[in-house]
Protein backbone atom coordinates (compact mmCIF):
# COMPACT_ATOMS: atom_id res chain seq x y z
CA UNK A 1 0.00 0.00 0.00
CA UNK A 2 2.45 2.13 1.12
CA UNK A 3 4.38 1.86 -2.48
CA UNK A 4 1.11 2.36 -4.47
CA UNK A 5 0.66 5.91 -2.53
CA UNK A 6 4.12 6.65 -3.33
CA UNK A 7 3.93 5.94 -6.92
CA UNK A 8 0.24 8.25 -6.64
CA UNK A 9 2.27 11.06 -5.47
CA UNK A 10 4.98 10.94 -8.17
CA UNK A 11 2.20 10.52 -10.64
CA UNK A 12 0.77 13.78 -8.79
CA UNK A 13 4.02 15.76 -9.21
CA UNK A 14 4.35 14.74 -12.47
CA UNK A 15 1.29 15.86 -13.22
CA UNK A 16 1.93 19.48 -11.78
CA UNK A 17 5.07 19.22 -13.31
CA UNK A 18 3.01 18.74 -16.66
CA UNK A 19 0.91 22.17 -16.12
CA UNK A 20 3.86 23.86 -15.50
CA UNK A 21 5.86 22.85 -18.69
CA UNK A 22 2.21 24.07 -20.43
CA UNK A 23 2.82 27.42 -19.03
CA UNK A 24 6.10 27.52 -20.04
CA UNK A 25 5.49 26.92 -23.65
CA UNK A 26 3.02 29.06 -23.96
CA UNK A 27 5.73 31.75 -23.39
CA UNK A 28 7.46 29.97 -25.97
CA UNK A 29 5.33 30.18 -28.52
CA UNK A 30 4.89 33.86 -27.15
CA UNK A 31 8.20 34.77 -28.32
CA UNK A 32 8.23 33.28 -31.48
CA UNK A 33 5.51 34.89 -31.97
CA UNK A 34 6.98 38.65 -31.24
CA UNK A 35 9.85 37.36 -33.28
CA UNK A 36 12.27 37.85 -29.61
CA UNK A 37 14.78 35.05 -30.70
CA UNK A 38 17.63 35.99 -28.04
CA UNK A 39 15.32 35.72 -25.45
CA UNK A 40 14.12 32.87 -26.21
CA UNK A 41 16.70 30.98 -26.64
CA UNK A 42 17.66 32.05 -23.73
CA UNK A 43 14.89 30.86 -21.82
CA UNK A 44 14.69 27.83 -23.35
CA UNK A 45 18.28 27.01 -22.09
CA UNK A 46 17.13 28.13 -18.77
CA UNK A 47 14.38 26.01 -18.58
CA UNK A 48 16.33 23.28 -19.67
CA UNK A 49 18.50 23.27 -17.17
CA UNK A 50 16.16 23.98 -14.54
CA UNK A 51 14.94 20.23 -16.12
CA UNK A 52 17.85 18.64 -15.62
CA UNK A 53 18.69 19.77 -12.50
CA UNK A 54 14.88 19.03 -10.72
CA UNK A 55 13.56 15.82 -12.67
CA UNK A 56 16.02 14.70 -14.56
CA UNK A 57 18.24 14.33 -11.60
CA UNK A 58 16.08 13.27 -9.69
CA UNK A 59 14.26 10.29 -11.92
CA UNK A 60 18.04 9.16 -12.07
CA UNK A 61 19.49 9.65 -9.02
CA UNK A 62 16.65 8.15 -6.77
CA UNK A 63 16.04 4.81 -7.70
CA UNK A 64 12.52 4.56 -5.24
CA UNK A 65 9.48 5.95 -6.66
CA UNK A 66 8.23 6.55 -3.61
CA UNK A 67 10.77 8.68 -2.09
CA UNK A 68 11.28 10.14 -5.89
CA UNK A 69 7.18 11.24 -5.56
CA UNK A 70 7.87 12.47 -2.12
CA UNK A 71 10.95 14.23 -3.11
CA UNK A 72 9.31 16.07 -6.42
CA UNK A 73 5.78 17.08 -4.15
CA UNK A 74 8.34 18.83 -1.84
CA UNK A 75 10.54 20.60 -4.66
CA UNK A 76 7.00 21.63 -5.14
CA UNK A 77 5.90 23.07 -2.14
CA UNK A 78 9.26 24.88 -1.64
CA UNK A 79 8.12 26.64 -5.13
CA UNK A 80 5.22 27.46 -3.73
CA UNK A 81 6.11 29.21 -0.98
CA UNK A 82 8.87 30.95 -3.08
CA UNK A 83 11.91 28.92 -2.06
CA UNK A 84 14.40 25.84 -3.70
CA UNK A 85 14.89 22.35 -2.88
CA UNK A 86 17.83 21.31 -4.53
CA UNK A 87 18.64 17.48 -4.88
CA UNK A 88 22.61 17.12 -4.48
CA UNK A 89 24.02 16.72 -7.71
CA UNK A 90 25.70 13.80 -6.47
CA UNK A 91 23.03 11.97 -4.77
CA UNK A 92 22.25 8.30 -5.15
CA UNK A 93 19.39 6.40 -3.56
CA UNK A 94 18.58 2.48 -4.35
CA UNK A 95 15.20 1.34 -4.04
CA UNK A 96 13.83 -0.93 -0.89
CA UNK A 97 11.22 -2.86 -0.35
CA UNK A 98 11.69 -2.62 3.83
CA UNK A 99 8.83 -0.08 4.78
CA UNK A 100 10.14 0.86 8.11
CA UNK A 101 13.25 1.88 6.65
CA UNK A 102 11.48 3.76 3.96
CA UNK A 103 8.94 4.97 6.38
CA UNK A 104 11.83 7.10 8.70
CA UNK A 105 13.47 8.13 5.86
CA UNK A 106 10.27 10.19 4.81
CA UNK A 107 9.43 10.83 8.16
CA UNK A 108 13.04 12.35 8.61
CA UNK A 109 12.88 14.29 5.18
CA UNK A 110 9.56 15.73 5.92
CA UNK A 111 9.94 16.99 9.37
CA UNK A 112 13.64 18.26 8.57
CA UNK A 113 12.28 19.83 5.27
CA UNK A 114 9.55 21.50 7.12
CA UNK A 115 11.34 22.70 9.44
CA UNK A 116 13.58 24.85 7.07
CA UNK A 117 10.26 25.85 4.93
CA UNK A 118 8.95 27.40 8.72
CA UNK A 119 12.48 28.74 9.18
CA UNK A 120 13.28 30.52 5.95
CA UNK A 121 10.10 31.89 6.97
CA UNK A 122 7.80 34.31 4.11
CA UNK A 123 10.43 36.13 2.61
CA UNK A 124 11.20 34.67 -0.67
CA UNK A 125 14.56 33.48 -1.75
CA UNK A 126 15.46 30.54 0.27
CA UNK A 127 17.31 27.49 -0.01
CA UNK A 128 17.27 24.57 0.85
CA UNK A 129 19.71 21.15 0.11
CA UNK A 130 19.19 17.56 0.48
CA UNK A 131 21.72 15.58 0.11
CA UNK A 132 21.41 11.17 -0.32
CA UNK A 133 23.66 8.19 -0.30
CA UNK A 134 24.05 4.42 0.48
CA UNK A 135 27.25 3.74 1.14
CA UNK A 136 28.77 0.29 2.34
CA UNK A 137 25.70 -0.73 4.20
CA UNK A 138 24.21 2.62 5.27
CA UNK A 139 22.17 5.66 4.18
CA UNK A 140 23.58 8.68 4.68
CA UNK A 141 21.28 12.25 4.65
CA UNK A 142 21.86 15.81 4.95
CA UNK A 143 19.60 18.36 4.91
CA UNK A 144 20.74 22.15 5.18
CA UNK A 145 18.97 25.49 4.68
CA UNK A 146 20.46 29.14 4.81
CA UNK A 147 17.84 30.58 6.86
CA UNK A 148 18.22 32.20 10.59
CA UNK A 149 19.77 29.36 12.06
CA UNK A 150 19.89 28.00 15.76
CA UNK A 151 21.21 30.07 18.56
CA UNK A 152 24.29 27.42 19.98
CA UNK A 153 22.48 27.61 23.71
CA UNK A 154 19.58 25.84 21.88
CA UNK A 155 21.52 23.29 20.00
CA UNK A 156 21.58 20.46 23.00
CA UNK A 157 18.43 20.73 23.16
CA UNK A 158 16.74 20.81 19.76
CA UNK A 159 15.81 16.74 19.56
CA UNK A 160 13.88 17.18 22.96
CA UNK A 161 10.03 16.77 22.74
CA UNK A 162 8.53 20.14 22.78
CA UNK A 163 11.75 21.92 21.94
CA UNK A 164 11.74 24.17 19.15
CA UNK A 165 13.25 26.83 16.62
CA UNK A 166 10.17 27.93 15.81
CA UNK A 167 8.74 28.66 19.43
CA UNK A 168 7.42 26.46 22.41
CA UNK A 169 5.23 22.97 21.52
CA UNK A 170 7.18 22.93 17.97
CA UNK A 171 9.53 20.47 18.62
CA UNK A 172 7.80 17.12 17.91
CA UNK A 173 8.55 16.70 14.67
CA UNK A 174 12.11 16.63 15.65
CA UNK A 175 11.86 14.58 18.08
CA UNK A 176 10.15 11.80 16.10
CA UNK A 177 12.96 11.79 14.09
CA UNK A 178 15.68 11.21 16.86
CA UNK A 179 13.52 8.41 18.01
CA UNK A 180 12.75 7.00 14.71
CA UNK A 181 16.69 7.20 13.58
CA UNK A 182 17.66 5.77 16.47
CA UNK A 183 15.33 2.70 16.71
CA UNK A 184 16.80 1.62 13.81
CA UNK A 185 20.39 1.53 14.79
CA UNK A 186 21.08 5.31 13.64
CA UNK A 187 22.24 8.51 14.91
CA UNK A 188 21.10 12.05 13.49
CA UNK A 189 23.18 15.41 14.74
CA UNK A 190 22.50 19.21 13.90
CA UNK A 191 24.91 21.80 12.82
CA UNK A 192 24.00 25.58 12.60
CA UNK A 193 25.80 29.62 12.46
CA UNK A 194 23.06 31.82 13.77
CA UNK A 195 22.39 34.46 10.67
CA UNK A 196 24.15 31.36 7.93
CA UNK A 197 23.05 28.01 7.91
CA UNK A 198 21.25 24.89 9.54
CA UNK A 199 22.05 21.54 8.74
CA UNK A 200 20.75 18.11 10.04
CA UNK A 201 22.38 15.05 9.12
CA UNK A 202 21.63 11.58 9.98
CA UNK A 203 22.82 8.01 8.93
CA UNK A 204 20.81 4.50 9.49
CA UNK A 205 21.92 0.78 8.50
CA UNK A 206 19.51 -0.43 5.31
CA UNK A 207 18.05 0.20 2.48
CA UNK A 208 18.31 -2.58 0.65
CA UNK A 209 21.24 -5.60 0.77
CA UNK A 210 23.53 -7.76 -1.29
CA UNK A 211 25.70 -6.38 -4.33
CA UNK A 212 22.75 -4.80 -6.29
CA UNK A 213 22.68 -2.28 -3.76
CA UNK A 214 25.98 -1.75 -2.86
CA UNK A 215 26.59 -0.92 -7.02
CA UNK A 216 24.61 2.16 -6.11
CA UNK A 217 27.66 3.44 -4.48
CA UNK A 218 29.64 3.02 -8.23
CA UNK A 219 26.58 4.40 -10.55
CA UNK A 220 27.83 7.94 -10.44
Amino acid sequence: MQRLDGMVNYADALRERSHEFMNKLHVILGLLHLKSYKQLEAYIIKTANNYQEEIGLLLGKIKSPIIAGFLLSKINRASDLGHSLVISSDSQLPDSHNEDQVTVLITALGNLIENALEALGQESGGEISVSLHYRHGWLHCEVSDDGPGIESENIDAIFEKGVSSKGAGRGVGLALVKQQVEALGGVISVESEPGIFTQFLYSYPGMGKGPAYDQCINCR
